[in-house]
């Protein structure tokens, strides 16, 4: 496949990626930057469907991520009653450092980057409406000639998306990502995660030791 991919550094003040998780007050935040999240925000920012990318936390950011770790207190309310509910305490990462890869299925991938500079902002993750999620993306490369290798995975990706970016599965590990299907519903796709062993594209594979 004949694809290229362009790199940005990502940085943000405050990011919340919330694990999916049904019970409990503590909603945990995820250590990478799934397919879902930045894919949604590039869309949405630049209304084209085309585009898709996946991203990983800094390999130096990762090592020292408890320094980085804040937890944020909601208490959202009953509409009807005007009442509080349980308050819920939400993890997110402060002074965030990452990696984003793209590609535009079908597109000219040198004009979107060209759009992209012009416009380097994106928005992506909970609670944007408190000033979570406000993100800077800065051009590292283009790859044009990625090498495959083997490895664990460094980020969450669709099942159906996995040969955009050269990933066939060794030992995966399964769950599941929101997929919009109208600005007011989607479904949860059946997804790779981090820490599956794979063979893939060398910027999204850790090698075993």
């Amino acid at each position: 496949m004949n694809v290229k991919y362009i790199e940005y550094a990502l940085t943000a003040d405050a990011l919340c990626i919330g694990e999916r998780v049904k019970k409990g007050i503590f909603k945990p935040c995820v250590r990478t930057i799934p397919f879902s999240s930045i894919t949604g925000a590039l869309r949405e920012r630049f209304g084209d469907n085309r585009i898709c990318a996946v991203g990983k936390l800094d390999e130096s950011y990762l090592k020292e991520i408890d320094r980085f770790r804040q937890i944020h207190v909601h208490s959202p309310r009953y509409r009807s009653e005007d009442v509080a509910r349980v308050p819920l305490q939400i993890e997110f990462f402060t002074d965030v450092k990452g990696l984003v890869y793209m590609t535009l299925e079908g597109g000219n991938i040198e004009e979107f980057k060209r759009e992209l500079e012009r416009s380097d902002v994106i928005r992506m993750g909970a609670f944007k409406s408190k000033g979570f999620g406000n993100c800077k993306l800065r051009y590292v490369r283009t790859v044009e000639k990625p090498v495959i290798k083997a490895g664990r995975l460094q980020t969450r990706i669709p099942v159906k998306h996995l040969s955009l970016f050269g990933i066939s599965e060794i030992k995966p590990v399964y769950g599941y990502l929101f997929e919009p299907e109208t600005p007011v519903s989607g479904k949860y796709v059946k997804s790779l995660y981090e820490g599956s062993l794979v063979k893939g594209y060398d910027f999204l594979i850790e090698e075993e030791q």
